[in-house]
């Protein structure tokens, strides 16, 4: 069976490019054959000088006394780098922080070229309940019964770890079986329109995010090992 990577990232704020805003939260959690293999990857990152946002703050919880002292991400960049299926949740999100940080340090490669296929789970999430909109990971979470109460404020280990939970729940029919009497997620859309624009947007992110090196988005997401 494939080799999953399960990653989040947590930042100082939304923008790396326009407002340099940095990772200082990065967490990998290795699966293969559907179960954990030990490899987790789990670090707070010093964003050298780069003060968190107060709407990132409010998120994260990380103060920027914590993260004094921390590697900076160039000396942790090859820890976490490796040959795998990588899953993220709003994938968009984390790979343009990833790539701005492998820019800073001159890595020669994009996280696109690093991973052998990359899958944004909101897409998934956005195809498998038939929405246009962005969907936190909250609600697919508790459609699925993944506790998350644990979780008081979002860091990179939990939320990599709800991000696995969730992947083999959305990528396994009988999970939704077992809720489909819970409210539903969103509604449906109610006109060809509607439908046809969801598919263009999975699409579009598709090609944005190499959902799959053979850009066959049903086969890659739903694919059985």
């Amino acid at each position: 069976m494939t080799k999953y990577v399960f990653l989040d990232t947590e930042t100082t704020g939304l923008d790396p490019h326009k407002s340099g805003h940095r990772i200082i939260d990065l967490a990998g959690i290795e699966y293969r054959d559907g179960k954990q293999t030990g490899h987790v990857f789990n670090m707070k990152i010093n964003p050298e000088g780069k003060k968190s946002t107060k709407g990132a703050f409010k998120v994260h919880k990380i103060s920027g006394e914590e993260l004094i002292g921390k590697p900076t991400f160039k000396k942790v960049a090859e820890d976490f780098i490796k040959d795998a299926h990588l899953a993220i949740y709003n994938a968009s999100f984390d790979i343009q922080f990833i790539n701005s940080e492998l820019n800073r340090i001159n890595y020669p490669s994009s996280i696109n070229d690093i991973w052998s296929e990359i899958t944004c789970e909101m897409e998934l999430t956005k195809l498998k309940f038939n929405s246009e909109k962005n969907i936190s990971q909250d609600n697919p979470c508790k459609r699925y019964g993944i506790d998350i109460s644990n979780r008081k404020a979002h860091g990179g280990l939990i939320d990599a770890s709800l991000c696995a939970e969730l992947f083999f729940k959305l990528t396994d029919e009988r999970s939704l079986e077992k809720y489909k009497d819970k409210r539903k997620l969103m509604p449906k859309p109610t006109s060809p329109a509607m439908r046809l624009n969801l598919v263009k947007q999975v699409f579009k992110a598709q090609d944005i995010l190499s959902f799959s090196r053979n850009k066959e988005l049903i086969n890659t997401v739903f694919k059985s090992d």
